[in-house]
């Protein structure tokens, strides 16, 4: 692999911005906003418009030695992980304080505000909305999470995922999305849109050219959209069309190749390459064919798929030539806006396609006032916005969700409603990557049915994972399972998070052995409960009661106990393929 190939085919794949264009879709600037842009540009140092490509990551890198070096760089955007509202605003204070130009703030707002703050209300996963009736859950999820966010002001949403799930056993989308169907996708995140717009949020519709085709995880190797145009156009075509047509102000590009199209696009790039380094992808799908004219943003630099590709010196401003508007995340912030630099002095990137990023930029930031909001001092609002993170009203949506969205996937055995008087012992295993018997999911699903009057035996998953130990139960037998319980009930709690690339059941024990695995379905009725992955039919199709519940959450988990126990009625319906194209799920 040549580490400089992106080199070889460096021209020009833009000319000088035209300023119209940033009073068209989606920017749609006035003649002061369109004023501020043209003079704040013309009146950058080189060095400076390099500062505003990046949108970097300041957890943990606080000293005040660093964030000085930081604001003396100039950067365009800034991303603080999680903290309370107060302790953010106070950070983003000193932020704006020390900014020529007005920062993007950004937060991975998919979910809920939890990307950015502590305490804030958390609606499920995107899966549990479109797993219910209400078309207006897009909408109320943006509200949420944007209005939250922007209370201690964030301006930038990560999201939302506009994803396909089409693949069971990719790691990465499943719950994110809004399942395998593009009108819902649609629905949904046009909803969200439109909340973000009222909050003043620019969003950030992802991951472009669309994920959960394949089985790979971005975090450690390009993924794979092996669609072709006919079937890429029917399903994330549709999508990216409908949402531009919404006024997306950014789409974040995944480092996903589109093999198929990318070749038919220009035969002379590497159709495998990520999107992000794929002038195919980025100019030729998405600006022209797609009519896209807001801003490209890379997902996160530091995934494996963008790191292994190529060279870092290449890929830093191989991205920005290839077609992206800003650089999310860095190694050494230094180096890399060196990088960046040397290539533009060495004519990988061209002076007029880094004034076109940085006017796309700064229109972003434009398009959503805060030009004005500096000028006027209010980039961070009032303390007395907070009251929103948290509040009653998001609250009360969050519960509708989970009333709307939980499942009953079968009953077959008539299990259901569970009633202490019927099934008074409860066998109880909740299955987690972690084997502490005290984490909070067990103790808040093992107190839950205990207010319900169950006596309740929570399984050890550390003891099955003594081989010994899970022997000896494997000798216990039937008799000894039927004098202690009248049920059992599993509480599955695998869910995608990055870096891990199955979300498979895990039984413990040699060979399954022990109480961990549910062998016992014929000898006391088996009840399994999703709190994630909502696949897990393929692990145990022999499960004749299954709920998805798509979410963890308190609020899931209170309004899950009112429909076991049957005041409450199941509603949702499943967005995804619950059999994976095997007859034993059905």
């Amino acid at each position: 692999m040549n580490p400089n190939r992106l080199q070889l085919s460096a021209s020009p794949i833009c000319k000088i911005m035209d300023w119209e264009k940033l009073q068209n879709a989606p920017f749609k600037l006035d003649r002061t906003a369109l004023k501020w842009v043209q003079n704040t540009l013309e009146n950058m140092t080189v060095d400076q418009m390099i500062g505003q490509l990046f949108f970097i990551e300041l957890t943990g890198m606080e000293d005040a030695g660093y964030l000085r070096s930081v604001w003396e760089m100039e950067v365009g955007g800034l991303v603080y992980r999680s903290d309370t509202g107060f302790a953010l605003r106070e950070k983003l204070l000193d932020a704006t304080k020390n900014a020529r130009i007005p920062l993007l703030i950004g937060g991975n707002l998919e979910s809920g505000s939890g990307g950015c703050l502590l305490g804030g209300t958390d609606m499920g996963s995107q899966m549990l909305l479109a797993a219910g009736k209400d078309r207006e859950a897009g909408y109320r999820l943006g509200l949420v999470c944007c209005r939250e966010a922007a209370s201690a002001g964030v301006n930038c949403a990560f999201a939302p995922v506009v994803d396909l799930d089409l693949n069971f056993r990719n790691p990465i989308t499943n719950t994110r999305t809004y399942g395998r169907n593009p009108d819902t996708v649609i629905d949904m995140a046009s909803g969200y849109l439109k909340a973000a717009r009222e909050c003043e949020i620019a969003a950030s519709i992802k991951h472009f050219p669309g994920d959960g085709v394949d089985e790979y995880d971005q975090h450690f190797t390009t993924s794979e959209n092996n669609l072709d145009s006919v079937q890429w156009e029917a399903s994330y075509g549709k999508i990216y069309r409908a949402l531009i047509g919404q006024n997306a102000l950014i789409v974040m590009v995944g480092h996903i190749s589109l093999p198929e199209i990318s070749h038919m696009i220009d035969s002379t790039i590497d159709p495998h390459a990520p999107a992000t380094l794929n002038p195919a992808v980025l100019k030729g799908l998405l600006r022209d064919e797609l009519g896209f004219n807001g801003m490209i943003l890379t997902d996160s630099s530091n995934m494996l798929s963008f790191l292994t590709y190529c060279s870092r010196k290449t890929a830093v401003p191989g991205a920005i030539a290839s077609g992206c508007d800003m650089f999310l995340f860095n190694k050494n912030l230094a180096e890399d806006m060196a990088y960046m630099k040397a290539g533009l002095e060495e004519g990988v990137l061209t002076p007029a396609r880094l004034k076109e990023a940085v006017a796309r930029i700064l229109a972003v930031k434009a398009a959503i006032g805060l030009h004005k909001k500096q000028r006027e001092n209010r980039l961070v609002p009032h303390t007395s916005v907070l009251g929103h993170i948290g509040a009653a009203e998001h609250k009360t949506w969050a519960r509708r969700i989970a009333e709307e969205g939980i499942t009953l996937v079968r009953d077959s055995q008539e299990m259901l409603p569970l009633h202490p008087q019927r099934y008074p012992r409860l066998y109880l295993n909740v299955l987690q990557p972690e084997d502490s018997p005290a984490t909070p999911l067990r103790k808040w699903c093992a107190e839950l049915l205990a207010r319900e009057g169950f006596a309740v035996t929570l399984q050890d998953r550390k003891r099955s994972r003594d081989m010994s130990l899970s022997m000896q139960d494997n000798h216990l037998g039937v008799a000894w399972l039927k004098e202690r319980f009248d049920a059992a009930v599993y509480i599955a709690a695998y869910t995608t998070p990055s870096n891990k690339l199955s979300i498979r059941l895990d039984w413990t024990g040699m060979h399954a052995r022990g109480y961990d695995a549910p062998w016992f379905i014929h000898e006391i009725p088996t009840l399994f409960i999703s709190v994630g992955n909502p696949y897990h039919l393929f692990d145990v199709p022999y499960i004749k009661t299954y709920i998805n519940a798509y979410a963890s959450t308190e609020t899931v988990l209170s309004v899950l106990m009112e429909k076991l126990t049957g005041r409450q009625e199941f509603a949702g319906t499943s967005p995804v393929d619950l059999c994976c194209d095997r007859w034993r799920v059905q």
